[in-house]
């Protein structure tokens, strides 16, 4: 009975042995897991803050190879939709020229830096764009607000890098968006600007409300024929305030 009794307490002992041993080793595995964890993080951390910085640095070459494109295709349209009958670049430049005579826009040989069609030609039934390099950002300006006036089928871009292309396909959805909800949206610097519409509305309402005021000219000996607007026009503002300093003098000394 003795032995029976025994053999259950060494049976609990090895037990609760068992269950500490066990809690032991889990505390030391996890210490030790721990401890090989920080080592890891402490040789990765550099590495990866390099990894950080030069990522940076990549992304801020492309920002500046891709502005200094854009930059260099400032000065650039594109020519869409227009049939290949030329035979040779002078052909070329003459239909380029009938083109912007069609816009009300006088162009000269100086006015265009380079001229061409993009791409090769392989397919008849594909017309290829023509590039056009003008000296004046004006000069393509002024083609743009006459755009419009581009024969059927045939349509007028701006030269952009891809990257800028595919931002501004995005932009012209987003912007979509944004006029359906009613709002005053455009692009600008390749982000969407959005105008206060109450602003514009206000600004015209004081325009066709306000009236034209008139002040009564004030005639002098010296200011007869001189007129003191609203606003003096930078032109006639020495000359006012000399007929003005006039006529105080006289006033001033008059017996």
């Amino acid at each position: 009975m003795a032995s029976i009794k025994m053999s259950e307490d060494m049976t609990k002992l090895f037990q609760m042995m068992k269950l500490e041993l066990d809690k032991q080793t889990a505390t030391i595995t996890q210490s030790v897991t721990d401890s090989i964890m920080r080592n890891i993080d402490d040789k990765i951390k550099p590495i990866l803050e390099e990894n950080k910085y030069l990522k940076n640095e990549v992304q801020k070459l492309n920002d500046k190879a891709r502005y200094l494109e854009n930059k260099g295709k400032k000065n650039n349209l594109i020519l869409h939709g227009i049939k290949e009958i030329e035979n040779n670049r002078q052909e070329l430049f003459n239909l380029i020229k009938d083109i912007m005579k069609g816009l009300n826009v006088d162009i000269n040989s100086y006015e265009i830096n380079n001229y061409y069609r993009l791409g090769k030609k392989h397919d008849e039934g594909k017309v290829r764009p023509i590039l056009i390099s003008f000296t004046s950002f004006l000069k393509k300006l002024e083609i743009l607000k006459n755009k419009m006036k581009m024969p059927k089928h045939a349509y007028i871009t701006e030269d952009f890098s891809k990257e800028t292309i595919e931002l501004r396909k995005n932009l012209q959805e987003q912007l979509k968006q944004e006029k359906q909800n009613g709002k005053d949206a455009f692009i600008r610097n390749n982000k969407i600007i959005l105008r206060d519409t109450s602003d514009v509305e206000k600004r015209k309402r004081e325009t066709s409300t306000s009236p034209n005021i008139m002040h009564t000219p004030t005639h002098t000996k010296n200011s007869e024929h001189i007129i003191a607007p609203p606003k003096l026009h930078k032109t006639n503002a020495f000359e006012y305030m000399r007929a003005r300093s006039s006529s105080f003098n006289e006033k001033q000394f008059k017996p």
